[in-house]
């Protein structure tokens, strides 16, 4: 190629950049690691939403379960949701 270290396109120490970044991270992780594992009350909030999932069933507000039509129709309405839609596309054409 041709390069030397007195060539201006010369990339001598490249390493430095990840050498620094990982120093850095080590460094930051000390103080995260002072944060306890959970925070007071954890037990008493945890216990409590415990009780809510276990209270839910598998009904709607009407008192019935749903089915496959309600799949239908909710398919239906996230393809006629246009702001929705376009959104997507601009996501996937992106």
């Amino acid at each position: 190629m041709g390069l030397d270290i007195n060539n201006p396109k010369w990339v001598g120490a490249w390493w430095i950049g990840f050498l620094l970044s990982g120093t850095f991270a080590v460094l930051l992780s000390f103080p995260l690691l002072a944060f306890p594992r959970s925070l007071p009350g954890h037990t008493k909030y945890a216990a409590e939403r415990g009780k809510e999932v276990q209270a839910q069933t598998g009904q709607d507000e009407t008192g019935k379960k749903p089915g496959l039509r309600d799949i239908w129709l909710s398919i239906r309405l996230l393809f006629t949701n246009w702001p929705f839609m376009f959104i997507n596309i601009a996501a996937a054409t992106e």
